[in-house]
């Protein structure tokens, strides 16, 4: 009887796996380059449910021989290119051609993107510095030191070795009139318009190309590009599983460590990359040295039509102030000299400010795409200095009355309250034989706090005569700004510690709506046309500190709003030369200097 039972047991498991075997079907293809049609070996190909996966052979042949009847997604992925995912229905052998989209221009490793300018096609002066490049020029200075060989393009730096405040021009224009992207995200300040590079030290580490404009730019490089624009994408090619650590230095006691981490592609779905960093260097002046962190974060899933993800990137700085100008004589002397006012060593710029982005692509069909970027900024931190010789009243601070006239020995004429005598500026003393300090030394910060929160929009469309690109940009920004005196040679007694001495709040909500068209007449003629429409609106309001009260508070509120059209013209003579034009407008309001 047991041996009847085993026997029946065996015959119904071969049965059943003949039965299901039977029922297994194999899937199948080839993976190539959508523009060659060259295959691609070594991609890795995943059945996502069932955890097979395999990769490519010589060929970019890829095979799952026995796949059981159902419905699956089947992911594939290559460095370079964007990640490819399909849903497959299984009910028979299933072979299929794999066609990868490279996130890269052949022979010039430039990230494509649809904010990028073209070769042969966008009607505007460019320069794409790839990453090749980068990792070759790059060691620890900022990106405008690092685009200084580019045309057109002039850098600097205050410290003189291109870490600390930086600064770049094309074409004269200064980096307020020049737009400056991260991933399409604004980074002049909307206050006064500049660009603080020191703030994200490092970053051209986790850059993977930067394309600089020159001339006024065209909407899909924001709203207010003068001189220029310089369009920075951070890393997004596909990178090994590892941690990597890195360790420089040179001139000046100048010091970079760093410290990357990759999680390489997980399941052709995830991925997860981050790099922290810290800059050290005494600087080419005196005092005028720079210590910086620097951290970038970045998670990204990839779906079947979509692509989301995260970044989070900054760091805090402090850099000694090297801006001031110095004599010409005194720097025949000393060519690295820079003056610090009363030799106060700690002159320095104290500042954090984080970026966080989330980026969200999604393939709606052949032809269209959406793509949603939202961002915050947030920024906080402070600029100290002594001054000298400076009125107590204009720093909240009543005169004060003491009997030393020696307080600010052989300069007491500067600081105390004067009569004429005789024809001599003598000390004043009131009747009860005390003399009047009207001036002093001090040593005050200058405070920001401030946060940007925005949303951008853009409609991608293909048609048959070319490209069409709706989109927009709307943020609100917000700033809180004190002044604070830390110490005074001489104060009044009823004086309080840290005493604010001005202080005022701005808003600055803005909003942008662009259409953007690239017309492709023939293989030889493209035509550019771009509209914006741009509102701006900007509320300032002082607080009631010190002698900001009543009739002296300064407030008011100022709307713009602007048409900028753009029209320009590529002609492809050869397959060497082509021709381009273009006729554009740009309008911005002014900083809040101006």
């Amino acid at each position: 009887m047991k041996q009847r039972l085993v026997l029946i047991t065996a015959l119904l498991a071969l049965l059943l796996g003949l039965h299901t075997g039977a029922f297994a079907y194999a899937v199948s293809g080839v993976v190539k380059d959508t523009s060659s049609g060259a295959a691609l070996p070594g991609a890795n190909v995943i059945l996502e449910g069932l955890n097979l996966g395999t990769t490519t052979a010589g060929g970019g042949e890829f095979e799952f021989p026995a796949v059981q009847p159902g419905e699956y997604v089947l992911s594939v992925s290559f460095i370079g290119y964007k990640v490819w995912k399909s849903s497959i229905k299984v009910r028979q052998n299933v072979r299929l051609d794999v066609l990868l989209e490279a996130t890269s221009l052949p022979g010039q490793q430039v990230t494509i993107t649809a904010e990028r300018a073209v070769e042969r096609e966008t009607p505007a002066a460019f320069d794409n510095l790839q990453r090749q490049t980068i990792d070759r020029t790059h060691w620890a200075q900022e990106l405008p030191m690092m685009l200084s060989e580019l045309p057109n393009l002039f850098s600097y730096s205050d410290a003189g070795n291109g870490l600390g405040y930086s600064y770049l021009k094309i074409r004269g224009f200064d980096q307020k009139r020049i737009g400056v992207m991260v991933n399409g995200i604004p980074l002049n300040d909307p206050e006064d318009h500049e660009v603080y590079w020191v703030d994200m030290v490092d970053l051209a580490s986790n850059t993977q190309d930067i394309q600089v404009q020159r001339g006024v730019s065209n909407s899909l490089y924001g709203a207010s590009a003068f001189g220029g624009s310089v369009n920075v994408v951070t890393s997004t090619q596909l990178r090994e599983r590892g941690i990597f650590a890195s360790v420089g230095g040179g001139s000046y006691n100048t010091r970079k460590t760093s410290l990357a981490m990759s999680s390489g592609l997980i399941n052709n779905t995830y991925e997860v990359y981050g790099r922290f960093s810290r800059l050290l260097s005494d600087g080419y002046r005196d005092n005028s040295g720079v210590d910086s962190w620097s951290y970038f974060l970045s998670a990204v899933k990839y779906g079947k039509s979509s692509t989301l993800k995260l970044n989070l990137y900054g760091g805090p700085e402090i850099a000694y102030a090297a801006w001031d100008a110095v004599h010409e004589d005194e720097l025949k002397v000393n060519h690295r000299a820079n003056p610090t006012p009363g030799g106060y060593k700690n002159t320095i710029d104290n500042f954090n400010q984080p970026h966080y982005e989330l980026l969200h692509s999604r393939q709606i069909s052949d032809k269209v795409s959406l793509d949603n970027t939202l961002f915050y900024i947030r920024g906080k931190g402070y600029y100290e200095g002594l001054k000298r010789n400076k009125r107590l009243r204009d720093f909240g601070m009543s005169p004060v009355a003491t009997f030393d006239p020696t307080l600010f020995g052989g300069d007491s004429l500067d600081y105390y309250a004067t009569t004429d005598i005789d024809g001599s500026e003598m000390l004043a003393r009131d009747e009860l034989g005390r003399y009047t300090i009207k001036r002093s030394n001090l040593v005050r910060q200058k405070w920001v706090d401030k946060y940007q929160v925005g949303w951008i929009p853009r409609l991608h469309i293909k048609h048959s005569g070319g490209d069409l690109t709706l989109g927009g940009e709307f943020y609100t920004f917000h700033s809180n700004h004190w002044g604070s005196v830390l110490w005074s040679k001489v104060s009044p007694l009823d004086s309080e510690p840290n005493l604010d001495y001005y202080g005022y709040n701005a808003d600055r909500p803005a909003a942008a709506a662009y259409a953007h068209e690239l017309y492709h007449l023939n293989d030889k003629l493209q035509l550019m046309g771009d509209v914006q429409l741009q509102y701006k609106y900007y509320h300032f309001k002082s607080k009631q500190v010190a002698n900001y009260i009543g009739a002296l508070r300064n407030a008011y509120e100022v709307t713009d709003f602007f048409v900028n059209p753009k029209l320009g013209v590529n002609y492809n003579a050869t397959e060497r030369l082509n021709v381009f034009g273009s006729v554009s407008m740009s309008n911005r309001e002014p900083a809040d200097s101006d």
